[in-house]
């Protein structure tokens, strides 16, 4: 057997289609600085089954990433698995866990798309991020019942699991680790927990105040708790609820808390005091919360809301008009991106409007640009195909050159800022009109 480098504790062989693997302690790897990544010596060899001998205590990083492996059975001594250790073995069918395994590294069985049942040894206590990631066959899974952390995208798109169990221990869950589990029905918590509780198969903090995540597989209409104040990260992403009934006790909402939510419609503000929509502690509508919802056609927001966050409605085709509140201040990059907006006023507060901001909504007509308004960043209207005609306000004093590019039916450009070139914003067969008061 050959040493995985020289001196190392670990030696390997390769007999019959099977990775022989003999030695004690943690499975190390060298860095080639020439190829600019571990030197893994087997990894231009074919196998499908991998044997372990002697004493290893760990799975090395990238271990047997891509590899043909079709099963696994990790050996009882092994207590750790690193990042990326069977990253897109897209043949693995079927892994053993050892009863001594208390770690799994970030995306370790990342894409393994033929896993389809995964029973966790009896010690392990922390599943990093993108663990099991797009393990699309996954039916089941059963937790370990000392299991305490689960990191952020643990098992996003695992489109096949229909419920996951957590047991008391659990005392860390990052963002929705279910995102995007478009069969998912329930999460059940044990009514021990000190830190997590569960209702109506979604998953709550233990005093149900944070809603973490709701199981992309329920549909229909779906009522948040009134003991609710904030909707956490990525809490409904991927799913297929048409709508979503919002308490005014509501103050925060995270980052993509409703991405790609296809089939969402609306958004509905529950309670009669809430009259003016929802309000925000921090006045800012995060990156991402309704991107891809290509079916939501009205969302009420804030009347104090100051900025809307990067992507916030990129993609939401069947958004054809909205009413930006005149508090907002900045509208960041990409916040409108391909949407189907058909005309936008903007507010009279706005002073910034980020790059691409409404970079190639196709049915964009009619655009209002009110004095206040600073700077408009690059792309910003790009491919608005549909753009007759801008009005560009005295107050404006830089737009990033190809802020219209792709604009194919502009005709008009009045200008009534005396800082902006024209000339080089705007095609030749582009009408440009000055006023004579500048």
């Amino acid at each position: 057997m050959k040493p995985v480098y020289e001196g190392a504790e670990i030696s390997w062989e390769i007999r019959d289609d099977t990775l022989f693997l003999s030695g004690n302690g943690d499975m190390i790897f060298r860095r080639d600085e020439d190829k600019d990544r571990l030197d893994i010596p087997w990894y231009y060899e074919d196998f499908t089954r991998v044997s372990f001998e002697g004493n290893i205590t760990s799975i090395g990083p990238e271990a047997f990433h891509t590899s043909d492996l079709v099963e696994v059975d990790i050996p009882d001594t092994v207590e750790r698995i690193d990042s990326l250790a069977f990253c897109s073995c897209r043949s693995l069918e079927k892994v053993k866990f050892g009863r001594h395994l208390r770690s799994i590294g970030g995306y370790a069985f990342e894409d393994c798309v033929k896993l389809r049942r995964v029973v966790l040894g009896g010690c392990v206590e922390t599943i990093d991020y993108s663990c099991f990631e797009g393990c699309s066959s996954m039916i089941s899974f059963e937790t370990s019942p000392v299991l305490r952390s689960i990191g952020e995208k643990a098992f996003f798109g695992c489109s096949s699991l229909v419920r996951i169990s957590l047991s008391d221990k659990m005392l860390r869950i990052a963002g929705n680790p279910f995102a995007g589990c478009s069969s998912l029905k329930e999460i059940d918590v044990s009514p021990f927990s000190s830190v997590y509780s569960s209702e109506d198969g979604a998953l709550y903090n233990r005093s149900r105040s944070v809603l973490i995540a709701v199981p992309a597989g329920k549909t229909g209409v779906f009522e948040v708790p009134d003991t609710v104040v904030e909707i956490g990260r990525d809490a409904f992403r991927g799913g297929k609820m048409e709508s979503i009934i919002v308490p005014a006790s509501v103050r925060s909402i995270d980052v993509a808390a409703f991405k790609d939510c296809s089939e969402l419609r609306s958004v509905t503000i529950a309670h009669e005091e809430s009259k003016h929509g929802l309000r925000f502690r921090d006045r800012i509508l995060k990156g991402e919360m309704f991107s891809g919802c290509s079916s939501l056609e009205n969302v009420v927001l804030p009347e104090d809301l100051e900025t809307i966050e990067f992507g916030a409605f990129e993609g939401c085709t069947s958004l054809s008009r909205m009413k930006i509140p005149d508090s907002v201040e900045r509208i960041n990059e990409r916040a409108f991106k391909g949407s189907g907006l058909e005309e936008i006023t903007l507010p009279s507060n706005l002073e910034y409007l980020g790059p691409m901001a409404f970079d190639s909504c196709l049915s964009l007509k009619k655009v209002g640009l009110n004095e206040g308004l600073v700077t408009i960043d690059s792309a910003a209207f790009r491919n608005c195909s549909s753009l007759e005609k801008i009005d560009i306000p005295e107050s404006v004093v830089e737009i990033e050159e190809d802020a219209f590019s792709g604009c194919d039916n502009l005709r008009k450009a009045v200008i009534r800022s005396s800082v902006i070139d024209a000339e080089t914003l705007f095609p030749e067969d582009v009408e440009i009109i000055v006023p004579d008061d500048q």
